[in-house]
């Protein structure tokens, strides 16, 4: 009968804060010589290559250590996911709510039931059902992301730059140019996929390209860090007509396309264009962090030459913009005691590829036209 659910002990004799996937089988764990696991192998090799490797390996793997309990399944072993829990921050919390969330899912009919699917095989499933109502709700939002950009460039060429931004057929004739709203269009359909992207690997660390784990980006650079201003009201007209956010999100984009690589030279620290391949893990500077400059057509400034790079967004339209990709459509949201509807905020770190694909293709195949009269739907 094949095995549904194996438990392994990380042992860890020195008692140090240690990774349990990283630590080795001691012979003093007194495995069966049939078992033919190799006494020093770190747990990470021994589960791969001799618990999952064999030809009928179990669904579920239990790696318990003193201070860590690891549960993976072995359907997505191979995308590095998995379920750790930490014993210390969960004890030391001492939350009820935490310690039913582990018990329910560490539970035998929950893993292993006699009958029916697994209770996380029906918890992945349900999350798999939002992630595509998601996606589908994301394409309503940065369209409107998109209009509501092209509007604020239009208004910043009119009452800021005091530049003419309709023309009639006369003044065209006489030389005089308009904007042309389908280029207004492809910049801001730029710029809002910018965001996405950024978002996404963002919410994605084992792609090691942007340094989320770094405390430095995180909060001083990060788009992530802005989501926190995704639900505030500004209390002054300052505070909405300002520009930290366009800074703050310009100052990204830039990062992207430039890269970041410190360098200590004479005690100073330089700022570098480009990663530096010399150099090593143990060179790392505290208190920074490195981003490989990204020479792609989506960042590349001239891109959006001829309309945005030459404007500012006010914080109150951006913050806009950010709720719109951070929070699910309230329509979409579960109803609360009969009062409202509840927005969940959007998790880009379930979102596959070939959903951001489809969110982008549908936004393509927009066109935009500047409304001469009101217009209704």
């Amino acid at each position: 009968m094949k095995d549904h659910l194996w438990i392994v002990e990380a042992f860890n004799p020195a008692k140090e804060a240690l990774d349990v996937l990283s630590q080795p089988l001691w012979a003093e764990q007194g495995l069966d010589e049939k078992e033919e696991l190799p006494v020093g192998e770190v747990w990470e090799y021994l589960i791969n290559d001799g618990i999952l490797g064999q030809d009928q390996p179990p669904r579920w793997v239990m790696v318990v250590g003193f201070e860590q309990i690891v549960l993976i399944d072995r359907h997505k072993w191979g995308l590095s996911r998995l379920l750790r829990f930490d014993l210390d921050k969960i004890f030391d919390e001492n939350d009820g709510e935490s310690y039913l969330a582990t018990a329910m899912l560490f539970h035998r009919d929950h893993l292993c039931p006699l009958e029916g699917n697994a209770w996380l095989d029906t918890l992945d499933e349900n999350s798999h059902r939002h992630t595509y109502g998601v996606s589908e709700s994301l394409k309503f939002a940065l369209r409107e992301a998109i209009e509501l950009l092209g509007n604020e460039a239009v208004w910043y060429w009119g009452e800021v730059k005091k530049k003419r931004v309709y023309a009639s057929n006369k003044q065209q004739e006489l030389g005089e140019q308009k904007f042309n709203p389908n280029v207004l269009k492809t910049e801001c359909l730029r710029w809002v996929d910018r965001l996405l992207f950024i978002f996404y690997i963002e919410a994605r660390p084992e792609l090691g390209f942007a340094p989320i784990n770094s405390e430095v980006y995180r909060l001083g650079y990060s788009l992530e860090s802005l989501r926190d201003l995704e639900k505030v009201e500004f209390i002054t007209l300052e505070g909405e007509q300002g520009y930290f956010l366009d800074i703050s999100i310009r100052q990204l984009f830039e990062l992207f396309w430039e890269g970041f690589s410190p360098k200590e030279t004479q005690g100073t620290l330089d700022l570098s264009s480009s990663i530096d391949a010399n150099r090593t893990d143990s060179d790392d500077i505290y208190d920074t962090f490195r981003l490989p400059d990204l020479k792609s057509r989506l960042f590349d400034p001239d891109r959006t030459d001829i309309y945005l790079n030459k404007v500012q967004f006010r914080n109150g339209v951006l913050r806009r913009v950010i709720e719109l990709m951070s929070l699910s459509d309230p329509n979409r949201g579960k109803e609360v005691k009969g009062k409202h509807k509840q927005r969940g905020r959007i998790s880009y770190a379930q979102l596959r590829v070939n959903q951001l694909g489809e969110v982008y293709e549908g936004l393509l195949s927009l066109s935009a036209f500047f409304a001469e009269e009101d217009l209704y739907k």
